[in-house]
């Protein structure tokens, strides 16, 4: 087996430290990494990995485990960039995942925006209803529930920032004015995304100002919890799920969902794809041209609608 807990640690480590790969990923590759060794382990027959075993992984990743195609398809790609390091460090002569015929269809799922009622009742929502942990936050301060959550719902709108981006938000980030925002994104790249809505710039300079009058210090983490320390994403996402649920939304509604509709409003409103591009951070511009999908049904329903011929018999 060529498998060896030191290579796949190793690995891990290259991804982290060389490719700068997001903790998410380095989480994911490792799980992927264990369940391929376990899936190994269970094999009768020792040796070297060949093609076949890793085509009987697959078969093993959708008939025993029940993954979903995408979780397949990371789960290959994990394991092919493995063996293609393994041959990098002279490990191995070649990768038994050269020129394997693995063809993972994905069914292609348009991203799902928020309507503007949505969006409204949403933020409606956050100051009048009363979210996990409000009743233990002080009424002023920048650990109100309510405050923070109906600003950082408001930031995501704008600027279309990812949940883990914006609970990185450090007070250094943020111009004095609460315009110019350092975003950490994906693989250790930063870009620059502006807020030019006065009013939400206001309640930014507002909420930063105390802040810093609670002790912050320019590393602090902008937005914070009820006890002053760092918002996660898994709080975030269970005031959405709340807000969802007092708002009665009949969808989904995840942190993500505000980075869709931030990015169809704007596509919507004549905005050209390089700047939604740049301002979601995506390295090639085929990722955003799916958001024009999202705009062009938006374009047939407001067809089917109005109906202009219909008046004509």
């Amino acid at each position: 087996m060529t498998v060896h807990p030191n290579h796949t640690k190793d690995f891990v480590d290259y991804c982290r430290l060389i490719k700068s790969l997001s903790a998410n990923t380095i989480k994911a590759y490792q799980q992927d990494l264990d369940i391929f060794v376990s899936f190994l382990e269970q094999e009768i027959s020792s040796g070297p990995v060949t093609s076949e075993k890793i085509m009987d992984f697959v078969e093993y990743l959708r008939i025993q485990r029940q993954n979903s195609p995408a979780t397949i398809r990371r789960r290959w790609i994990c394991i092919r960039k493995y063996y293609s390091w393994m041959q990098s460090q002279g490990f191995i002569t070649q990768s038994p995942c050269n020129n394997l015929p693995v063809r993972i269809q994905i069914p292609r799922r348009l991203p799902r925006a928020l309507s503007e009622p949505q969006v409204a009742k949403l933020l409606l929502a956050t100051r009048t209803s009363v979210l996990p942990g409000a009743s233990e936050a002080r009424y002023g301060k920048s650990s109100n529930i309510k405050l923070s959550t109906d600003i950082a719902l408001r930031l995501m709108i704008a600027t279309g920032i990812r949940v883990g981006e914006l609970c990185a938000l450090r007070l250094e980030d943020i111009s004095a004015d609460a315009e110019r925002y350092r975003i950490r994104g994906k693989g250790s790249r930063e870009r620059i995304v502006y807020v030019m809505n006065p009013s939400l710039k206001e309640k930014l300079m507002s909420y930063m100002r105390a802040r810093y009058s609670e002790g912050g210090t320019p590393s602090s983490n902008f937005f914070v919890n009820r006890n002053g320390s760092v918002l996660t994403p898994q709080t975030l996402r269970l005031r959405i799920r709340r807000l969802a649920e007092l708002s009665r939304s009949e969808t989904r509604i995840t942190p993500h969902s505000f980075r869709h509709t931030a990015a169809t409003m704007l596509l919507e409103k004549g905005v050209d794809i390089r700047f939604v591009q740049k301002l979601l951070g995506h390295s090639t511009i085929s990722t955003t041209e799916i958001y024009t999908h999202v705009s062009d049904q938006s374009l047939r329903n407001v067809l089917q609608n109005a109906d202009p011929i219909a008046l004509f018999g």
